[in-house]
């Protein structure tokens, strides 16, 4: 599927600009390169994806980007708050259920000097670890995000890589 998401993700940036148009094309990439269709016997294999497009240059302290997801959020840590702000994705997959024509929500976000965003995949909070094996859950992930957003964003990077070792290894 990554292989297959990666050439699909790269023709579709050819057509477009726009994170929305961007999931759609890939999504009906992926839908012909699995030969999905709505018959019983069709792969139903799917990814979650989330895509930001970012202006040039940015305009003072202020940036508006644009976000749009397939089953993955946009989270938002502004300057010196204490909770994350999520922007949620449309509730489909790519590939998968979707229609041939599926559309995704697309939001235009205004962000200022401070603000931090996240985007990610469902790998970190699925990971199964701790003391009882099970999944770190997605609570747990914001609550670890919010912990470390004071950190520059190397040192974030090495929090989380140490993190997930540590929660891996139980």
């Amino acid at each position: 599927m990554s292989v297959i998401g990666h050439e699909k993700l790269n023709e579709a940036v050819s057509t477009s600009k726009e994170p929305s148009q961007i999931l759609a094309e890939l999504n009906k990439g992926v839908k012909t390169a699995l030969r999905q269709s709505s018959d019983a016997s069709s792969t139903k294999d799917g990814m979650d994806l989330c895509l930001c497009s970012l202006p040039i240059k940015m305009d003072g302290d202020n940036i508006n980007i644009t976000y749009s997801g397939a089953n993955r959020p946009l989270w938002i840590v502004r300057d010196k708050a204490e909770e994350i702000e999520e922007i949620k994705a449309t509730k489909l997959a790519i590939g998968g259920f979707t229609e041939d024509l599926q559309e995704f929500e697309q939001h235009d976000v205004s962000l200022k000097k401070g603000d931090t965003i996240y985007l990610f995949s469902d790998g970190y909070a699925d990971q199964f670890g701790g003391v009882k094996k099970k999944k770190l859950m997605t609570g747990k992930f914001k609550d670890l995000i919010l912990s470390i957003q004071h950190l520059g964003m190397k040192d974030q990077q090495n929090y989380l890589d140490t993190f997930i070792e540590e929660w891996m290894d139980g």
